[in-house]
């Protein structure tokens, strides 16, 4: 029995493709290789989740999460497209872990409502940026998304709710 929700294969296939294009991908390689082949200018944005152990044989998440960003890092270095991978999760030490092994993949500290915390820590850990999340119990500024660009950071705003609210972070210049 799993201990969080799944999202199964089946379920998945049956999302409606973008674009009118049906692909489907079975492994993390394969998504990798396709986006190496056919959009290697193209970004690919990795959520990385610490889940919480269901037993004794799952208090090692972190350890895991290490061994997921090695291997994420390893094909997309095989593929030539590292540079192109964005790592995004609220384990910090995870993130560091991934600047230790990679120079190349990009790294986003996940934020759900103090900005200015994510700020410092993507400033004092020298991490890509922040991945902030709407609607969690706070704002994000435009002065803060300022400050983060003239520190060479981005900012990512995810969970938007409308169009509106899209062009209104847009106009912010959020990345």
């Amino acid at each position: 029995e799993l201990c969080f929700s799944e999202t199964t294969d089946k379920t998945i296939q049956g999302f409606d493709p973008c674009q009118g294009k049906k692909v489907s991908f079975t492994s993390l390689e394969s998504l990798l290789s396709y986006m190496a082949a056919y959009h290697p200018k193209k970004h690919v944005l990795l959520d990385l989740k610490g889940w919480i152990p269901c037993g004794i044989s799952g208090l090692d998440i972190e350890g895991l999460m290490r061994l997921e960003v090695e291997e994420i890092i390893q094909l997309g270095d095989k593929y030539g497209i590292t540079e192109n991978i964005h790592l995004e999760t609220d384990v910090l030490t995870v993130l560091l872990w991934a600047k230790k092994k990679s120079a190349k993949v990009n790294t986003y500290l996940n934020v759900y409502g103090n900005a200015e915390r994510g700020m410092l820590f993507s400033m004092n850990y020298d991490l890509t940026g922040m991945a902030f999340k709407l609607h969690a119990g706070g704002t994000i500024s435009e002065d803060i998304i300022d400050l983060m660009h003239k520190k060479g950071k981005r900012v990512i705003i995810w969970n938007t709710t409308s169009g509106e609210e899209m062009k209104t972070y847009l106009s912010m210049r959020a990345d």
